[in-house]
C-alpha cells in the first residue's frame, strides 16, 4: 500500500488544504479552502493529480468568460479568439500541458489582454492563415508591443535554446545563417558543438603547375 502523501499546509490551484475532514466511504477527506472563500471537504487525490484546481469557481468563471465573449463580439470560433483563449491557458491555467513553460516560469498577459478579447484583437487585428502567436523577446510578457503574428519557422528561429552565431558581421540563429550561407544546419551544428565553427573551412588552394614538359 503506497505511503500517505500529507498535504496539509499545501495549495493546488485555488485550493490551499487547511485540515483532515472526516471519511467518506471508508477513503480519506481533505478539508480546503478555496481562493473564493469556500470551505470544502475533497479527495487529496484529486488534488494531486491536478484534476481540481478550484471548488468549481474556476469553471464558472471560464464558462462565463466564453458566454459574455459569444455574446459580445460573436468571434467565439475565429482564428484569433483561438489564440487568445490558448494564450491565457498556458498562463493562467497550471493543468494546462504548457503551462510549466509558460505560466511556470513566470510568463504573464498583460492586463489589456486577459480580459479583454475585444482590445487584443484590436491590437493585432486579424491572424493570418500560416501564423500563430509569437513573443518576440521570449522571456517578456504577451503584451502589444512584445507579440506577433509569426510563421511556424520564424518562431523556431526564436526559441530560448536556438544557438546564434555571426555571419558577415551580424548575430543571427544559425538556422538563418545557414540559409544566408548556404550551408546544412546539421552538420552546422555538428561543427559547432565540436568546437570547430559552423562554417566549413575554405579548401586549401591547388598548388601552382611548377612547369614540366
Amino acid at each position: 500500500m503506497p505511503a500517505k502523501i500529507d498535504v496539509i499546509g499545501r495549495k493546488f490551484g485555488r485550493m490551499t488544504v487547511t485540515g483532515q475532514a472526516p471519511h467518506v466511504a471508508g477513503r480519506r477527506r481533505v478539508e480546503c479552502r478555496c481562493d473564493c472563500g469556500t470551505v470544502k471537504a475533497v479527495d487529496p487525490r484529486e488534488l494531486l493529480s491536478g484534476s481540481l484546481q478550484s471548488c468549481g469557481c474556476l469553471h464558472r468563471e471560464v464558462m462565463a468568460d466564453k458566454m459574455r465573449s459569444r455574446a459580445t463580439h460573436g468571434r467565439s470560433r475565429t482564428r484569433p479568439y483561438n489564440s487568445w483563449l490558448a494564450m491565457k491557458s498556458r498562463c493562467h491555467n497550471s493543468t494546462d500541458p504548457k503551462y510549466a513553460d509558460y505560466g511556470g516560469r513566470g510568463i504573464t498577459v498583460c492586463d489589456e489582454w486577459a480580459s479583454d478579447f475585444e482590445r487584443f484583437l484590436a491590437d493585432m487585428g486579424e491572424r493570418p492563415t500560416g501564423t500563430t502567436l509569437d513573443r518576440i523577446d521570449v522571456d517578456g510578457p504577451y503584451s502589444p508591443d512584445n507579440c506577433r503574428w509569426a510563421t511556424v519557422t520564424a518562431q523556431a528561429r526564436n526559441k530560448r535554446n536556438h544557438r546564434y552565431v555571426t555571419h558577415d558581421g551580424q548575430s543571427m540563429p544559425l538556422s538563418q545563417a545557414c540559409e544566408a550561407a548556404g550551408v546544412n544546419y546539421r552538420s552546422a551544428l555538428y561543427r559547432l558543438n565540436r568546437g570547430d565553427g559552423w562554417q566549413p573551412l575554405p579548401a586549401a588552394p591547388t598548388p601552382a603547375d611548377g612547369g614540366g614538359e
